[in-house]
């Protein structure tokens, strides 16, 4: 299998910017996940699993020596666009889904180091996520442009 599409639909995304907090142990601080970053894996995780089979054979068919991903993500939200019909500049940040991502390839069992293409969208519209991944062979010329 060399293409895996996932579809998350009506799981509000989890911005960054709420995503982690500076946490306190002890004398030392570190950058911890936020108890709402939490409650979106799970919730997540829930999503995900009607695609266990489908990401399970994705990932055996992909050799980490020999090959490399393209992922293609579609964010819907309805805070795209403002009341007026204009962007917004608090909608949906196209680089702020790191539980998202780190979720999601965790799911699949493939580390998102190997993604070497990254593209992203957004669109008005209800709650939803679509990833596409796709599997290439590495090409010793390749330049990743």
């Amino acid at each position: 299998m060399k293409h895996l599409v996932l579809e998350i639909n009506g799981l509000p995304h989890c911005p960054r910017n709420r995503s982690h907090a500076i946490m306190k142990k002890g004398k030392a601080h570190f950058l911890g996940k936020t108890e709402a970053a939490h409650s979106y894996e799970k919730a997540l995780l829930f999503h995900l699993a009607k695609f266990k089979g489908s990401a399970a054979m994705f990932r055996d068919s992909f050799d980490k020596e020999t090959q490399y991903l393209t992922a293609l993500w579609e964010f819907t939200s309805l805070e795209v666009l403002t009341s007026k019909g204009k962007l917004s500049e608090n909608g949906v940040d196209l680089d702020a889904h790191k539980v998202l991502q780190d979720t999601i390839f965790g799911f699949i069992g493939i580390d998102d180091a190997y993604i070497m293409r990254d593209t992203r969208s957004k669109a008005q519209g209800e709650y939803r996520v679509t990833l596409s991944l796709i599997i290439h062979d590495l090409d010793n010329g390749e330049r990743f442009l």
